[in-house]
Formats: C-alpha cells, sequence, structure tokens
C-alpha cells in the first residue's frame, strides 16, 4: 500500500498485488498526526516521525518499508508513476502514456482555478515545438529512456533515477 496527499482534504491509499500492479486505491480523511512541537528542530522531526508512523500503522500499514510497483496514475489526484515527463510524452512511438479517459480526467482538474501551480498533461503539449527545442528534447529523451529514470507524481512530478531516488521536481 502506498498512501499520499490527494487534490483536496483527502488521503490517498494505493493499494498493489505482489507483481506491483496497483489493484485499487480508496480516499480516506487525512492521517492525524499527533505529536508536541518542540524548540528542537531535530527532536521535532523524531517525534513527528513516531506519530506519523504510528498513524499509519493505525491505517492498515504493516511495515513501512519501500515496495517496487508498476507504472499506475489516478488523474483524479494526480498521483502515480509515469515513465516520462510530460514534457518528453511526445517521442514516445506509440503516442503519450495518458489513455483517452486519463487525458480526459486531467482536463477536468483545472489546477490553476482550485489554486494549484502545477500543470497537467494535455494533448497541446505534443505540439508547437521549434527544431532546437524537440533536438535538445529527443537527446533528453534518449538518455533518459536508456537510463531507466522514471517520473513519480504527487501533484508535482518528481523526476527519479533507476533506483527510486528523487533527482529533481
Amino acid at each position: 500500500m502506498l498512501a499520499t496527499k490527494g487534490i483536496g482534504d483527502v488521503l490517498v491509499l494505493v493499494f498493489f498485488n505482489s507483481d506491483g500492479e496497483m489493484t485499487h486505491f480508496i480516499e480516506s480523511p487525512p492521517l492525524d498526526v499527533d505529536f508536541v512541537i518542540s524548540n528542537n528542530p531535530v527532536e521535532t522531526d523524531k517525534r513527528y516521525d513516531k506519530a506519523r508512523d504510528i498513524a499509519l500503522q493505525n491505517i492498515g500499514f504493516a511495515s513501512l518499508e519501500p515496495i517496487a510497483v508498476k507504472k499506475f496514475f489516478i488523474p483524479k489526484h494526480l498521483v502515480g508513476i509515469r515513465q516520462f515527463p510530460d514534457s518528453m510524452q511526445r517521442f514516445i512511438e506509440d503516442g503519450p502514456e495518458y489513455t483517452p479517459e486519463e487525458i480526459a480526467a486531467l482536463q477536468l482538474i483545472e489546477p490553476r482555478k482550485n489554486g494549484y501551480r502545477y500543470l497537467v498533461f494535455s494533448e497541446r503539449m505534443l505540439t508547437g515545438y521549434s527544431e532546437e527545442e524537440d533536438k535538445q528534447d529527443r537527446e533528453q529523451f534518449e538518455d533518459w529512456r536508456a537510463t531507466g529514470e522514471f517520473v513519480l507524481w504527487r501533484q508535482n512530478d518528481f523526476w527519479c533515477d533507476a533506483d527510486g531516488e528523487i533527482t529533481a521536481s
């Protein structure tokens, strides 16, 4: 299970089978992490981490450790994993990783209207680039593919290396 903040005041719990494929997700009230703030930031972090771990166990986390999962996407909450950033989707031979249903759902979010700063993928992102931009982005796309990097979406695109370490956002 993966837990992450969704769009709005909700915690999204994403469930996976043993092969790492998403089976379903549920929306839950936000996690109640109850702890006392200290004057020492290191101590505050320790207290928060301990309270968070208890709160996560209370909603069903058996253990807090990394899991291996396959690509998935929940457009409603902008949560998921994609192989390529949106700026590189135009170079994928079979078309963007997004299904027509996901693209339609993304257009309903209207992030700017709802006070969010991120952009959501749209088919307009596939055209309108200069020759120089296409050349630079194509090189980055080929490098990205060769190194196994991927994108973790949590209302922002976090670029990750092949080991899952976040390298940029």
